[in-house]
């Protein structure tokens, strides 16, 4: 797996350095205490989001993120990344490996939400199997949005939980620009927060 990774890994750097303003950012929750973006469902904190280290499951370097489903019968959701500023063409790239606690996967999916009206952009299919789990999907734009959240929706129960590592999000085709929560040393605490404060960050 990590071969074939890092193979598309070069191939899409060559991509990103000729349709990519920005340079190629690879995110894997190293560089701060900050974990996510924000967080939207039930109560105080509809996911317990943490920056953990082994012996949690860590896919690269010494951290990742550990996310636990905390509202019963809703489904939450984390923004780990938003990218704004985007071409009518553009499209917006991301791949993250994920480990699920469930042997069969399903605790959760990765869902793209154009901001312009919080409607769904969809996402990938969910990977099956254990250990980790590697992701990645395209998000086309239209003229309607310039403006993409990727969230992590937990669609299991209570008390599931995951980890992800070692993200990459790039627009391609467009000169959007890129916020996730420790990129270019930008600390956010905002884990209770919604998106909506933390875009006010950054206009």
């Amino acid at each position: 797996m990590i071969a074939t990774r890092t193979l598309l890994l070069s191939i899409i750097v060559g991509v990103a350095a000729s349709a990519a303003a920005n340079p190629l950012p690879v995110f894997g929750w190293e560089d701060c205490g900050a974990t996510v973006l924000g967080l939207d469902g039930p109560g105080i904190e509809p996911i317990l989001a943490a920056r953990v280290t082994a012996p949690d499951p860590v896919y690269d370097g010494n951290y990742s993120l550990r996310l636990a489903h905390n509202a019963p019968g809703a489904t939450p959701r984390a923004t780990i990344a938003y990218v704004y500023g985007l071409s009518p063409d553009a499209q917006v790239h991301i791949e993250i490996v994920r480990f699920d606690a469930e042997p069969a996967g399903g605790s959760c999916r990765i869902r793209g939400r154009y901001l312009a009206d919080d409607s769904d952009a969809g996402g990938p299919e969910d990977p099956v199997g254990t250990g980790w789990q590697w992701i990645v999907h395209t998000w086309q734009m239209t003229a309607d949005y310039s403006e993409l959240a990727i969230d992590v929706e937990m669609i299991g129960d209570a008390g599931d939980t995951v980890w992800l590592d070692g993200m990459i999000v790039f627009p391609v085709g467009s000169n959007g620009e890129l916020v996730t929560p420790c990129w270019d040393h930008w600390f956010v605490p905002v884990e209770g927060s919604t998106l909506s404060a933390v875009k006010d960050l950054f206009r």
